[in-house]
């Protein structure tokens, strides 16, 4: 297997870093709306997917509005700030959901194994009424979270694989601060370092 490319091993040095912090887990997802808007929200990074360099992973629901999106342009952007280490990632790349319906049996491997790492509460979410639409005011939740089969995934379950292929990075500590583009080079899957101004 080639190197790994230099700003995935910036990212886990960050992420290894910041690890007293539980919300360094956590990265802003952009999408494009049907109408070309942009529309972001907060995910849980899920890791990077297996068998591969830079593929990260997130989870989402199939019946999400970023679902709509991706099916009209899978173009996302992820951006993390980590703040012990003062560092921004901004991702670029195409977004793969492996849904319920996909054929392919090792993307559902992939999916199945995400899905045995939930817990018990995240799993059982993907049981709740549909996300965004008008809410029921008699319904006041779950009042327990009860156990679900781990080895099949609900059919709401999506894993989102994001594929990078342009990777803003920025850190704040040295003076001047470091700024750097990584760009993927499609013809032969290396990765070209431009160092910018920050």
């Amino acid at each position: 297997m080639e190197p790994s490319p230099e700003w995935i091993n910036l990212l886990k040095k960050a992420l290894q870093r910041n690890r007293k912090l539980p919300y360094a887990r956590y990265l802003q997802l952009a999408t494009v709306t049907e109408e070309g808007k942009p529309s972001c929200r907060t995910v849980v990074y899920r890791g990077i997917l297996e068998g591969t360099q830079t593929k990260l992973k997130v989870i989402t629901d199939v019946r999400s509005e970023k679902i709509k999106h991706l099916k009209n342009n899978n173009w996302v952007e992820a951006c993390w700030y980590l703040p012990e280490t003062r560092e921004q990632f901004r991702i670029q790349g195409l977004a793969q959901a492996v849904l319920a319906s996909d054929e392919d049996p090792k993307m559902q491997d992939h999916r199945l194994h995400q899905w045995k790492l939930l817990s018990d509460a995240a799993r059982s979410a993907f049981d709740d009424p549909h996300p965004g639409i008008p809410k029921d005011p008699d319904w006041t939740g779950k009042e327990t979270v009860e156990a679900v089969d781990p080895t099949v995934p609900h059919e709401n379950f999506v894993l989102l694989i994001i594929d990078p292929k342009c990777v803003d990075y920025l850190n704040l500590r040295p003076k001047p601060q470091l700024r750097a583009y990584f760009t993927l080079l499609e013809e032969n899957g290396s990765w070209k370092c431009t160092e910018v101004y920050a």
